[in-house]
């Protein structure tokens, strides 16, 4: 606590800087907190007069700041319609700064950077390969910042299968940065993956096409012969040619030529931008064809899951971190199938496409996990969380009994009881927790500008020099991302009750969990200190505890297969 609390007119400015700054909401927050916060022995709190006038001056700046925060929200939502039409575009584009720092991205850049082998994105910034292809776009971007004019640059890679175009153009940005004002410029990337230009039903749905008429159309965007579509269709070369004259007849063109030029200049590669669209407005099959499987609970909810490994292997249910979902396997598949295990990993209530159950609690949890065993006719399995996961894990270890054969926790949470203070939450961590339980609403708006400024550039939101090290790998950065990307696709509602629960859970007793318990935990953990599985071992009856001296928190991808070895040895 401050020893000397803020002043009125000092609360009054960081209210309106909240309200114009989203970023300024957990120095607010905590500026509050300090003045007059009823969880510490403060003196201004005791006294009633001093908290009612200190109130009483704050309420019409903070109904003020709520007024431009409004205007600032319809702003925004024009910006996120905006940048929703931007994603359907089928090609790349991303802003960057003069030193090619990513500001900005759609999906189709995103993939781009990922897999074209051409060019990718490095820790945040555009690179490409080529190092003369990389100085020839940097000057590029310094023409177009100054001389305001536009370059475009045809990017070859023998070990890639297709080129890449680029376009530079002023964009007409200034971002604020620690040090200086940088401009920026528009990137626009073409789409290498020509194979997925076209999405079938669209074309099918706009020129009146059967689906095979609509599959042929797509293998002839492809290139491929007519010797080939009948090949792979196993038809006779007479029928793909009745089929196209069909084709020809219903899209009024006479050539394949001109077929081509009307469908990729027509709204079929604008159809294909959105696959989550298609999959998300099914008729709600139990299973898709990503693997994700669904189903319903007692009382009405879809809960959500994949299943990986083995698929008559030993059990394990896993309960993914704040910013995963039933995407996050934090390692190879090679290791699952050499044990003999089937991990099934479920999207907890408010994550990737499971329903949300607000004011949730571990018991809650408890259930679904059991409804979720006696949907796969699991007797007994293990029980496997990660990060605030792994809290959450234990608790639900706690009330699912003999049903759960171990019980594994990986750079986990502890119970507040595990501390001698009852303060096991540090720094911005208890903040959250705190603003969630106090403020939902408000916390789950915080989140998301979090999880959109991660997903810019994960590196930057790493809490050590360990962690960092690990997502400079490629497959771990992807794997990490591609798992954020869709425990929030639907807003950060499942964060908030998560951290709801951690603030709300009631007291647990080392005698509620009669099972072997495993405990990893590196030393170099910045977001969940290691003192917290330390106490934790010599809270639990039946613990063994492993600590990685070089371990941040994300080790978990490093040392999945020795972790799973241990397990279930």
């Amino acid at each position: 606590m401050s020893s000397q609390p803020f002043t009125t007119s000092e609360l009054a400015l960081l209210v309106y800087q909240a309200a114009q700054d989203r970023e300024r909401w957990p120095e607010l927050v905590s500026a509050l907190k300090e003045t007059a916060n009823p969880f510490d022995e403060d003196p201004i709190y005791q006294n009633h007069d001093a908290r009612g006038r200190i109130m009483d001056e704050l309420l019409p700046h903070i109904s003020q700041a709520l007024v431009m925060e409004q205007a600032m929200r319809e702003g925004e939502a024009a910006q996120d319609l905006l940048g929703q039409t931007l994603e359907m575009l089928p090609v790349g584009i991303a802003l960057v700064d003069d030193s090619l720092n990513i500001l900005t991205m759609n999906r189709q850049a995103d993939i781009s950077l990922r897999e074209s082998g051409i060019l990718g994105n490095h820790g945040g910034r555009v690179r490409i390969n080529n190092r003369e292809h990389h100085r020839t776009l940097h000057q590029f971007i310094q023409q177009s910042l100054q001389a305001g004019t536009s370059h475009t640059l045809m990017l070859n890679d023998h070990g890639a299968a297709r080129s890449v175009s680029l376009m530079v153009c002023p964009a007409d940005v200034v971002r604020e940065t620690d040090q200086q004002n940088a401009a920026a410029v528009t990137l626009f990337i073409s789409n290498p993956d020509i194979n997925n230009l076209v999405n079938e039903s669209t074309v099918a749905e706009l020129y009146g096409l059967s689906e095979a008429e609509a599959s042929l159309t797509r293998h002839l965007i492809e290139g491929l012969s007519m010797s080939e579509m009948a090949e792979h269709r196993s038809v006779s070369e007479h029928t793909v040619r009745t089929q196209f004259k069909s084709i020809f007849r219903k899209t009024d063109t006479n050539r394949q030529a001109e077929l081509v030029s009307l469908i990729l200049s027509g709204l079929a590669p604008i159809g294909n931008s959105l696959p989550e669209l298609a999959e998300r407005t099914g008729t709600g099959s139990q299973e898709d064809e990503s693997g994700t499987c669904s189903f319903v609970t007692s009382d009405g909810r879809s809960l959500s899951y994949c299943q990986y490994g083995e698929p008559g292997g030993r059990p394990i249910i896993f309960f993914h971190s704040v910013r995963g979902s039933r995407l996050e396997v934090p390692g190879s598949l090679e290791v699952l199938h050499r044990l003999n295990l089937r991990l099934i990993v479920p999207d907890r209530p408010g994550y990737g496409r499971s329903d949300a159950l607000e004011d949730r609690t571990p018991q809650h949890l408890a259930e679904d996990v059991a409804a979720l065993a006696d949907h796969l006719a699991l007797d007994r399995f293990i029980l496997l969380g990660y990060s605030l996961g792994g809290f959450l894990a234990l608790h639900c270890a706690a009330h699912l009994g003999e049903r759960v054969e171990r019980l594994g926790l990986v750079s986990a949470l502890a119970p507040p009881q595990t501390d001698p203070q009852g303060r096991p939450l540090k720094g911005m961590f208890r903040l959250a927790v705190t603003l969630a339980d106090k403020a939902p609403s408000l916390a789950e708006k915080i989140l998301n500008q979090m999880a959109r400024s991660i997903l810019r550039n994960p590196n930057k939101h790493l809490g050590s020099d360990a962690d960092r090290r690990l997502l400079e790998n490629p497959e771990t950065r992807d794997q990490y991302v591609r798992a954020m990307a869709e425990s929030c696709s639907r807003g950060s509602g499942g964060f908030v009750e998560d951290l709801k629960a951690v603030a709300r859970t009631p007291d647990l007793s080392p005698d509620q969990l009669n099972l072997p318990v495993y405990l990893w935990h590196g030393h170099l953990d910045g977001q969940v200190d290691v003192q917290q599985a330390i106490r934790l071992d010599e809270w639990l009856t039946n613990s063994e505890l492993t600590l990685l001296p070089d371990g941040g928190h994300f080790f978990i991808y490093e040392r999945w297969e020795k972790i799973l070895e241990t397990f279930v040895r």
